[in-house]
């Protein structure tokens, strides 16, 4: 897949942060779900689903949804083979912040 961290830096011109790090906005985040095996044919494994899932903080909710979408459009015209990315929003009530969580998987072929 292309460089996940350089699509977002490029779509929304935010800092991407590692997992663990503190979350201080405008940030993203993104980590891989799981992988499973998709088609397999004569015992070979010949498709692999990569599943992710890329969060967007903000304190303003606006911002949030307006870059969630964004990010949304990027990875659909993407020329990668992924699934329509889900699009959520929520709001951490501990770090009083918003979230835009979007959670797609990729279709990899061996």
């Amino acid at each position: 897949m292309a460089d996940i961290k350089k699509m977002i830096t490029e779509a929304l011109h935010i800092p991407v942060i590692n997992l663990f790090d503190p979350i201080l906005p405008p940030c993203a985040t993104w980590y891989p779900i799981n992988e499973i095996t998709g088609l397999t044919g004569d015992g070979k494994e010949e498709e692999i689903l990569e599943s992710y899932q890329i969060d967007v903080w903000d304190r303003e909710r606006d911002t949030v949804k307006t870059r969630g979408r964004k990010l949304k459009a990027e990875l659909m015209m993407s020329e990668e083979p992924i699934s329509i990315p889900d699009l959520s929003y929520q709001f951490d009530n501990n770090g009083k912040i918003w979230r835009a969580t979007l959670t797609f998987s990729l279709i990899g072929k061996e």
